[in-house]
């Protein structure tokens, strides 16, 4: 019996399946580029919206009625700042989280029990190799701990 390829069937399909989780990763690790481009295009927009009313104005100054240009306007050029103030904050928690990983790497490694042939007590070889009951531990563990203590 043979079990169904997981092998993506088309470049679509993989997309579709993939796309999701980098959209959300590329944020995450890269805030600055996402977030500042988001707030860039809304403050783009938003004068070019004003300008364009004033314009209208300027020609017509008792006919234009391109209210809602205006107001659009601004509420881009609003969003904009919230964005950009948004993107400073989560690029510091970027750079937090990554201090805090690295951080919990060193504290690992502090941390990690250094084993010495003459600290293995032949008895408890299973407990020193993966902090398990005797018997319940990786045998590549095993194997490696028991070539160095000869019974």
């Amino acid at each position: 019996m043979t079990r169904p390829s997981r092998l993506a069937k088309s470049a679509t399909r993989c997309i579709q399946k993939n796309g999701p989780i980098v959209l959300t990763s590329f944020p995450m690790y890269g805030p600055m580029r996402t977030f500042g481009f988001l707030a860039t295009l809304c403050f783009a927009l938003g004068p070019v919206l004003v300008v364009r009313i004033v314009d209208f104005y300027f020609q017509a100054p008792e006919t234009s009625g391109h209210i809602r240009s205006l107001q659009i306007g601004v509420e881009f050029t609003v969003i904009a700042f919230i964005i950009y103030r948004l993107t400073i904050l989560s690029d510091r928690m970027a750079a937090n989280r990554r201090l805090t990983v690295g951080i919990l790497a060193n504290c690992r490694n502090i941390e990690a029990p250094i084993e010495r042939p003459e600290d293995i007590n032949p008895n408890n070889l299973d407990i020193l190799a993966t902090g398990d009951a005797p018997g319940q531990g990786s045998a590549r563990r095993q194997d490696r701990h028991s070539s160095a203590v000869e019974f």
